[in-house]
């Protein structure tokens, strides 16, 4: 079985689970458990969101220096329909030396949040992670971008 970095569809995703777990499943089933936990993920998510939009709580401390960075990149719908699915990297960037002894900066423990949203909603996806990183009381936020009007 060819399994490459892309499944295009359902019934390839069915028979890589196959491959790897030894579990079959049809693919209307991949499709419907798929898309289950998905909207499950999704509604925890907006959950957290209207929390944190509700009680304000006091953001975590935040590191020295963080990094924000944000663009947007087209992908292929179902039909043959494009959109921008927006996403936002955050981490902490740390000052080091390599084994030269040059100056190196680095940025560490990143992680990700991305949705097909349009600008507005995509900010709202992006709250309960820039929270629990700490961004609103980072010591210094480096925002990394492409200068897109959205960003």
């Amino acid at each position: 079985m060819r399994l490459g970095t892309w499944l295009p569809s359902f019934a390839q995703a069915a028979r890589a689970l196959a491959y790897f777990t030894g579990v079959e499943v049809s693919e209307p089933t991949a499709r419907r458990r798929t898309e289950a936990a998905g909207a499950a993920a999704v509604a925890l998510h907006d959950a957290e969101v209207d929390r944190l939009e509700r009680e304000r709580p006091t953001p975590p401390a935040g590191p020295p220096v963080q990094q924000l960075s944000a663009d947007g990149a087209m992908v292929p719908l179902v039909g043959g329909e494009w959109a921008e699915v927006k996403t936002a990297a955050v981490g902490v960037v740390a000052a080091a030396r390599g084994a030269d002894g040059v100056p190196a900066v680095r940025t560490r423990a990143v992680s990700y949040v991305a949705r097909l949203a349009d600008c507005d909603a995509f900010g709202r996806a992006a709250l309960p992670e820039l929270h629990r990183r700490g961004t609103e009381t980072a010591g210094a936020l480096v925002a990394v971008t492409d200068g897109g009007e959205w960003l």
